[in-house]
This record gives structure tokens, sequence and C-alpha cells, in this order.
């Protein structure tokens, strides 16, 4: 304001421009070379995604559904069959292969659905079974079923492992806008300004869902709030690499990302009024600090980007995020468990009821 009031002839810091500034200043040279941006710590794979599916990909999750549908097929086939035939004729071997003797024994009359699907539950969950085939087909058929099964869950498993430590880097402003991460700006008095400017896409989007209308902080707290993971704040770089050159572990660098924000092609400039009779020799006495080098030697110096120096690996805690998916899932069978129940009892009074008023009227027809 003071340089469109000309009180002042030149402004050293560097200024943002927009339509209305550049009608009124003259730009002569960039000087600051760094944008005002979003970073980032890149987040935890399950923050962003399911790792429970993406742990395999799609051919393997419908190559393993197949197989446990032909394995749950066979066994339905093999278990019925044995109940149709339980006085199954087994040949005596020695006491040796005692445990491949065929026994007369079978449990049930009748196998099902629910009774094949159970099984096929446990061999997939690796937790073992009740129903014991009686023959040797059906044996062998639970041997491979578990034993295929088996390698199946340890891959499964490791996968979970390896994804629950691992980070996935966000692509653009809409993946960002997806997601759950929190977003905030720097609370400075121009900032709201380039954030309402924006008319529309993703970052008018962003600006409206995840910062209008108080999701402004200090630089201080900002960077803490990043620091701490799972937040993206709108800052200026220059002061953001000061902060963390001074507060943030070689961990932390390696895991920050930098995505584009709002004032992301307009650079700062170091502007002098309309026609300022200045204009020639300030431009030319800046050229000559950059033909010497001094700003380079000052940029080096005072503007340094934080570097990664290793990518050593590291544990984090697991959080509740990390596990949200099954716990909806053990809640959700749990619930629907008691609902069930509480229908079976209630059919089971109610037949029970039915049965006693026929038993009644019986005995009053006798």
């Amino acid at each position: 304001m003071r340089l469109l009031c000309k009180k002042i002839r030149f402004l050293a810091g560097s200024i943002f421009f927009t339509e209305d500034r550049y009608e009124a200043v003259d730009l002569i040279k960039q000087g600051n070379p760094h944008a005002i941006r979003f970073v980032v710590r890149k987040p935890s794979t399950s923050y962003m995604k399911n790792i429970f599916l993406i742990t395999f990909n799609l051919s393997v999750w419908v190559a393993s559904v197949v197989v446990l549908a032909v394995f749950a097929a066979a066994v339905n086939i093999i278990l019925n069959w044995e109940t149709r035939n339980k006085q199954v004729s087994s040949c005596r071997l020695p006491d040796f292969f005692h445990f491949f003797t065929v026994s007369q024994k079978v449990k049930q009359n009748k196998y099902g659905v629910s009774d094949v699907t159970l099984i096929a539950l446990e061999a997939v969950c690796q937790q073992g079974t009740a129903t014991e085939p009686q023959s040797f087909a059906g044996r062998i058929l639970a041997l491979i079923l578990f034993g295929a099964f088996m390698f199946i869950y340890v891959s499964y498993s490791a996968n979970i492992v390896v994804l629950l430590q691992s980070t996935t880097k966000i692509n653009d402003v809409q993946e960002l806008l997806d997601s759950r991460i929190e977003v905030g700006g720097c609370q400075i008095h121009y900032m709201k300004n380039y954030f309402e400017g924006v008319k529309k896409g993703p970052l008018r989007k962003l600006y409206e869902k995840k910062i209008y209308p108080d999701q402004y902080f200090p630089l201080e707290v900002g960077m803490k709030k990043v620091q701490d993971g799972n937040f993206a704040f709108h800052v200026a770089m220059q002061s953001a690499y000061e902060y963390i050159l001074k507060h943030f572990t070689n961990h932390e660098i390696c895991g920050l990302q930098e995505l584009p924000g709002y004032i992301e092609e307009n650079l700062g400039y170091i502007a002098v009024p309309k026609h300022s009779p200045y204009k020639d020799l300030f431009k030319v006495a800046i050229l000559r600090i950059d033909e010497y080098g001094l700003q380079r030697r000052t940029n080096l110096r005072v503007l340094m980007t934080p570097k990664c120096f290793s990518q050593a690996a590291s544990f984090k805690d697991v959080g509740f995020y990390d596990c949200e998916q099954v716990l909806w899932i053990w809640i959700f069978g749990t619930s629907l468990a008691f609902v069930i129940f509480l229908i079976e009892r209630i059919m089971h009074s109610i037949s029970k009821r039915i049965a006693t008023k026929k038993g009644n009227r019986v005995l009053r027809f006798n």
C-alpha cells in the first residue's frame, strides 16, 4: 500500500503480484526463489487406503475366491456322501498307519451351505475345524485345503505388517482434497485473499471444505502440526525451511513433500511504482548484484533447502485408523450375531407356544 501511495520509491522485499498490482507497479526482478506451497509429511498408507484390500492385487483375490469355492464344493460333496454311507467299509491297515484308518463315526446327518462356509472360513483364517472327514478323500482334501491357505495367510499377514510401516505420496491437490488429511493456511494477512481469489477447481473446493473459515495458524503452530503428521500447511517455503532445519529430524525431513499451492505460479518480485524514474537505476544495480554472485551466495546461506541424508527404516506405532476396518467388521459381525440370536430366541418361543397350544387342544379333545 505504501508503494502504491508513492510513500516509498523502492520495495526491497518481494511481493506476489496479482492483476491489480501489475497495473500499478513495475516488476523489475524476481526476488524470492521460493514459492508458497503446501508442505505435508507423507501419510501412512493405512491412512490413505484400505490396506486390507490392497495387500493382494485383483487377480490374486479372484484366484483365491475361485480356489476356495472349488474346495468348498468338493468338501460339501464328500461330507454329504459320508453321511449317506455311514457304514463305510474300511480296509484294515497296519498299526503303523492307524492315523489313516477310516473311522465309522459320522457326526451329522447332513451338511448344508452354512456348515461348508464355516469350514472354508476356518481354513482361510487358519483356526482349525471341528468337522473331521472320515474318508481318505475327505482327509486328503482337508489337508490340501488348510495347507494351501496357510501360505496365503502367511503372505497376507506379512504384507499387512509391511504396509503398516509404509508411507504413500500424495500426487495432487485433488487427492489431498479426497483424503482425511487436515489442511490449514499460514496466519498472514494476505493469505486469505489468495485463497478467496481462486474461483473454481480443486483448490477452491479445498478452501471451502477444509480451510474456510478459521483454519489459519501461526508458523510455529502449523509446522508443529505438520511434524505430528496428517496435516498439510500452506506456507511460504522460505519460512518453512527455516523451521524444518531447526526442529525436524532427518527421518521427518525424508518424509516431507510439497504440493502446488494457491500462489504456485506467482513467485515473489521486487517492485517499483509505475513509471518510476528510479526503475532503470535499481534494475541495473540489482542485476549487477546477481552478476557478482552476491544474491546466489545469500540464497545458499540463508535460504537453505532441507536435505534427506538417509532413508533409514524406522518403526512407528499402530494407530486406531490402521485397524479401523477390522474393528468395524468385528462390531458389525458381533451386532449381526446378536440380532440373529434374538430372532432365533423369538422364533423358538413362538414355536414352543404353538406346540403347547396344539398339545392342549389334543388333550381337551380327548
